[in-house]
């Protein structure tokens, strides 16, 4: 058994301590880059890149994506993987062509059928595939008709898969700058065609989907000279979607989160920066805060960060626009000294980066830190006695422990009462969980005893036999103290064994529960339906019943005198057990109304329609066959 109630004693402004700073995160966050791309990232890329570059063409094809990307040479040996180049297969011939580009490998193959088939067949991805091998293999293509199909493709119902390589195709044709205008606008039009949320944007189809159409938007962009038609709000949220996805651990995502990040670091019109924070956590060893600022790969750039405001967790400034100096240019490391005017708490960081470079996109960051302190307790008086009486003391003092051990008789109470003390400043501090364990050191069992502070932030709590007797089911025994502190802002949690306790309760424990009773099986569980609703009197239900069937009785009555026709009543077996399942069934129905409830009448009526429908099968058949014979 745990006593886990919650202390009475926790501040509201302890219990809210940081929320202030979290929603303020999150009120910027939804405008602001999220994430970042450290040493580990671009580590487990090149990891599952590398090993791919061993395996097939394809798994060798994504190493040559993203290897490159990413600055990273190509493995000895992925040569190997184009000797498998299927001639016929345009796809296969272009994931050859990328791998031999990339790490220069001699690639022969007779490209010529594939190129031309490729170029009539009208589908956007071989179009695309159809140019880069081309060129690679010196096949001549007119590029005004490879220009018209794009156009015919977008004149149609097209995917933004489609797009994605008809405007990359677009991009490797010899063809006049003017030509590519309808291309170079129709990313604007993707734009509007993508799935976004309040931070990310991507493209149907997932990541894959999203690296081809962001490549071939720049593309077309540098073969055009004209950024692409990307809001910075759009390539904001497009890199939030490409960083939530760089765990991925497949090759082929591996590669398009680098080609992504590659492309977005390295290109001439749009470079997202990306702040993060780096020490956020800071105490009286270490008051250095440092951010950094990086491209989408990770890698420094050339901007001021200032730190613009300085917020406590009650919305107090306590310091404003305070340069960053340069720690580490080439990883983007920028640090400020903050030594003054900060205490134990959480605080909200405004930083600002500034660039002269119009190609960085970034905007203001609210970064949270952290003060921590070292904290120990002082104060310590510890009694034993009975409740309401001066108890007799005992020596203690942290971090050491009693050194006898304390017995409570019935009736009698311990009592402790302490202060937790910076050590730095000697102030007095409230905690967000101070309670002492006690510890049966037979069982192991465990309770727990909330501390709680008064207004001076004295803590207090007490162990009373009278109370405790149901907690701890009268088991006498050792017990092992220990008083447990902890708080997001202390530098550490503390941990004191007080000493051990002796308890001698009067009665004796009742019968042992074995833990295991509480994955036994349970009692069933039977349902009862509704009691049957009060009936009227029989006499009024029989004139009533009387009165329903009289039609049907006339009706019968009528049919003798008038003389019914029943010479194609069909007297055999077949028949007269069909008749008599169909009675039963409507006799089910009268007694389903009288006395059965729903699930019994189903049940019968499934025993009794089989039969009907079967017997029913052959007599309807037997009349109609006799009918055809008379005729």
């Amino acid at each position: 058994k745990k006593n886990t109630r919650r202390s009475k004693g926790e501040k509201k402004s302890s219990t809210m301590h940081g929320i202030f700073a979290v929603l303020a995160c999150a009120v910027l966050a939804v405008h602001a880059l999220q994430g970042s791309v450290n040493e580990d990232d671009t580590a487990r890329w090149k990891s599952s890149l590398n090993a791919a570059a061993s395996g097939d063409l394809t798994a060798a094809y994504w190493a040559a994506v993203g290897l490159p990307a990413l600055g990273a040479a190509l493995p000895a040996g992925i040569c190997k993987a184009t000797d498998s180049v299927d001639a016929s297969d345009i796809a296969s011939l272009f994931r050859a062509v990328t791998v031999a580009s990339a790490a220069d490998c001699k690639l022969q193959a007779n490209a010529q059928a594939a190129v031309q088939s490729a170029l009539a067949s009208g589908d956007a991805s071989k179009l695309h595939y159809a140019v880069v091998v081309a060129a690679y293999f010196n096949v001549k293509i007119d590029s005004k008709a490879v220009l018209e199909s794009l156009n015919t493709i977008l004149k149609g119902k097209y995917s933004v898969s489609a797009a994605g390589h008809v405007l990359s195709a677009a991009a490797h044709l010899d063809v006049p700058k003017n030509d590519l205008k309808n291309f170079h606008e129709l990313t604007e039009d993707l734009v509007h065609q993508a799935d976004t949320t309040d931070a990310t944007l991507s493209f149907e189809g997932g990541l894959l989907t999203t690296a081809v159409v962001v490549r071939g938007a720049y593309d077309i962009a540098i073969k055009y000279g004209q950024a692409p038609l990307f809001k910075q709000s759009h390539l904001t949220k497009l890199v939030n979607y490409v960083l939530a996805a760089k765990f991925a651990s497949d090759a082929d995502q591996a590669a398009s989160v680098a080609s992504l990040l590659s492309v977005l670091a390295s290109n001439n019109f749009h470079q997202p920066l990306l702040v993060s924070g780096g020490t956020t956590t800071l105490s009286a060893a270490q008051k250095e805060f440092t951010v950094r600022v990086t491209n989408t790969l990770g890698a420094g750039a050339d901007v001021t960060v200032t730190a613009k405001n300085i917020q406590s967790d009650s919305k107090a400034s306590v310091a404003k626009d305070k340069p960053f100096s340069v720690a580490d240019k080439n990883k983007g490391i920028y640090k400020l000294q903050l030594s003054e005017g900060l205490s134990r708490g959480v605080y909200s960081v405004q930083v600002h980066v500034a660039s002269n470079d119009k190609k960085h996109i970034v905007k203001d960051t609210v970064l949270s830190i952290k003060y921590t302190v070292d904290v120990t307790v002082g104060d310590v008086r510890l009694t034993v006695g009975e409740a309401g009486r001066a108890g007799t003391p005992h020596a203690l003092s942290f971090p050491n422990a009693a050194a006898s051990t304390m017995e409570l008789y019935d009736k009698q109470q311990l009592e402790m009462k302490f202060t937790l003390l910076d050590k730095g400043s000697k102030q007095a501090v409230t905690a967000h969980q101070v309670f002492a364990r006690l510890t049966n050191a037979a069982t192991q069992q465990e309770y727990f005893f909330i501390a709680e502070p008064n207004d001076s932030k004295e803590y207090t709590f007490q162990i009373a036999m009278s109370k405790v007797h149901k907690l701890l089911d009268s088991t006498s025994g050792d017990y092992s103290l220990d008083l447990i502190v902890g708080d997001a802002t202390f530098a550490a949690p503390l941990t004191w064994h007080i000493g051990k306790v002796a308890l001698k309760f009067v009665s004796s424990p009742s019968k042992k529960h074995d833990p295991l009773d509480w994955f036994a099986p349970r009692e069933p569980i039977s349902h009862t339906f509704r009691e049957a609703e009060s009936r009227p009197p029989v006499i009024i239900s029989t004139v009533f019943t009387g009165l329903v069937l009289a039609p049907t009785i006339i009706l019968l009555f009528l049919y003798v005198k008038l003389g019914a026709n029943l010479s194609n009543f069909p007297f055999s077996l077949q028949a007269i057990l069909f008749h008599l399942c169909y009675a039963g069934i409507l006799w089910l129905f009268v007694t389903f109304w009288i006395r059965l409830n729903m699930f019994q009448t189903l049940k019968y009526l499934a025993v009794l329609a089989v039969p009907t429908i079967v017997f029913g099968k052959a007599t309807l058949g037997a009349v109609a066959k006799a009918r055809l014979t008379s005729k």
